[in-house]
């Protein structure tokens, strides 16, 4: 088995064990210690596990962007517990109306278990969802 990979982005596995192609990229990212050992340095992309499951948490937030009225989501794992998400979202409706609107769109492991609305989502100097922000915002 051989690994290839960028310092601190996400690697490939060559292997025969993995499948035809023989290369796996595993939702990590890594990076060598000094002495040539391999150091998890977190997941790629915004992949959680909720309840053992893994969940992409832009299938969430696009799935509540596509809903009427709101603006901008942000979905996170929930802070105190491992099997539910919670979100931000920029709208003028009720969350529990949102809630409701995404039971026929998502399993019901999916749905966020609070869901905040707010005026607007802070923002970066890019215009991107300020993440950090939203996560203190949620405590």
């Amino acid at each position: 088995m051989q690994l290839h990979f960028r310092h601190g982005q996400r690697f490939t596995v060559a292997s025969a064990a993995v499948g035809r192609r023989g290369r796996h990229s595993p939702a990590d990212r890594a990076a060598l210690d000094a002495d040539g050992g391999l150091v998890l340095l977190g997941r790629a992309g915004r992949i959680v596990k909720i309840a053992g499951r893994r969940l992409d948490l832009a299938e969430v937030e696009n799935a509540l962007l596509a809903l009427p009225g709101v603006r901008a989501a942000c979905v996170l794992a929930h802070p105190q517990r491992t099997d539910a998400l919670i979100a931000a979202v920029a709208t003028d409706r009720p969350g529990t109306d949102l809630r409701a609107e995404l039971a026929p769109r998502l399993a019901p492991w999916k749905i966020p278990a609070h869901i905040h609305v707010q005026p607007e989502l802070p923002v970066t100097e890019r215009g991107k969802t300020d993440r950090q922000a939203v996560a203190k915002l949620l405590g």
